[in-house]
């Protein structure tokens, strides 16, 4: 049985929970772009993020519980998830470590990329407002009068989406039944 990382171990436990900072850009994550308080991570707009504009991402209250205590290892100054190879360059986790991961856990085949499609599935398969849904993921929602007029960044509805999500999760997971979305009256 093969030691996992701490870095290692957070970061594929965030993946499914806040799908919506692809892998690279959560590799590539730095201090400041947590706010602990505020439990926001804002996506940078810099390489991993494919729409090259920054946004923000609310965490769930265990995914903020779990980053908050993580943080107190203070294993890096710059990235929340270094890489432990110092041979690695870029100074945070690569794509081959997660890789490796997966294949250890018999998850061969497995995208990580694919927690995006199933959270965009499933929240819409619930109810969830395609436009959360594409909010949520980090994509850029190209509506002609939204893209001009709307100014909002739906960060109160984007927490109560991931914060269903988590839960979502979480009662999978258990075998237990899932919540129904709770709506949003404000979209």
């Amino acid at each position: 049985n093969r030691m996992v990382s701490p870095q290692a171990r957070l970061l594929m436990q965030l993946l499914p929970v806040i799908p919506g900072i692809r892998q690279h850009a959560l590799r590539s994550l730095t201090w400041q772009d947590v706010d602990l308080e505020a439990g926001i991570v804002t996506v940078a707009a810099r390489d991993g993020n494919k729409t090259r504009e920054g946004y923000v991402i609310p965490l769930p209250r265990r995914s903020l519980e779990l980053l908050r205590r993580y943080a107190k290892l203070q294993l890096d100054d710059v990235y929340c998830f270094p890489s432990a190879n110092e041979t690695n360059k870029a100074g945070y986790l690569s794509d081959a470590a997660l890789y490796s991961i997966t294949c250890h856990a018999g998850i061969e085949g497995h995208c990580l990329h694919g927690w995006r499609t199933a959270m965009k599935t499933l929240a819409v398969e619930h109810g969830v407002p395609l436009l959360l849904t594409d909010l949520a993921l980090g994509h850029k929602v190209e509506r002609s009068s939204d893209a001009v007029y709307n100014r909002s960044n739906f960060l109160e509805s984007l927490r109560i989406l991931y914060q269903w999500w988590e839960d979502f999760l979480i009662s999978l997971r258990d075998g237990q039944p899932v919540s129904e979305w709770p709506g949003i009256s404000s979209m």
